[in-house]
């Protein structure tokens, strides 16, 4: 949806943007916006002593269990033991 809008102000359509994307970043934009979001979960799980469900949706996330996902498969471990490395 938000891709879509994307394109839509750009005058691109949504393919177009996305190959562009792609090329530009080696991720298309749903992908590069998960990264972003796990990215930030990061930044506060290293800063805050805040709970993970508060920072999934601080970060942009309603569903935590999705969050906790995309955490795992970006990161290669669980928030609970990124908290502890870090």
């Amino acid at each position: 949806m938000w891709v879509t809008q994307l394109a839509n102000q750009v005058s691109l359509t949504e393919r177009t943007l996305q190959r562009r994307f792609q090329k530009a970043t080696g991720h298309n934009p749903n992908q590069y916006l998960q990264r972003l979001r796990v990215q930030n979960a990061c930044d506060c799980l290293e800063s805050t002593s805040h709970s993970f469900e508060l920072i999934a949706n601080q970060v942009g996330y309603e569903d935590i269990s999705a969050c906790r996902k995309a955490f795992i498969n970006i990161v290669g471990l669980t928030p609970r033991e990124f908290r502890k490395r870090f």
